[in-house]
């Protein structure tokens, strides 16, 4: 079995503008695929998804993992995920050595106001 180590960090600014992004399309907005050189045949997107307005909002943060089978696949992948607010981690999901749907890994909701300090307006 092969081990890898990734870290991706992704800082989505504006959090109250996915508003007008993802609730009117009903859509998730996801990251940039990333991967390995060493395992190229596995990927990972990390997803989110933002139930509700304002700061009174959840949302849903996953890790979809692509390959090395087929989608739909349970997979025992291990992964932390996480948000800065005000410099401080504030941890959403990590792996629970169990196997796992690889299309949402760590399927965790949070609520908007605990891990973002963002005040832009929509």
């Amino acid at each position: 079995m092969k081990t890898i180590a990734l870290k991706i960090d992704w800082m989505v600014r504006g959090v109250l503008k996915l508003e007008n992004s993802i609730d009117t399309r009903k859509s998730v907005l996801s990251s940039k695929r990333f991967f390995s050189s060493k395992f190229p045949t596995v990927a990972w997107e990390l997803c989110i998804d933002k139930i509700g307005t304002g700061w009174s909002c959840t949302i849903k943060v996953w890790l979809r993992q692509i390959g090395p089978n087929t989608i739909n696949d349970m997979v025992n992948t291990r992964y932390k995920i996480y948000a800065m607010k005000d410099s401080k981690r504030v941890d959403i999901a990590s792996s629970t050595n169990k196997l796992e749907n690889q299309e949402k890994l760590g399927y965790t909701g949070i609520d908007m106001e605990l891990i973002s300090s963002d005040t832009s307006k929509a």
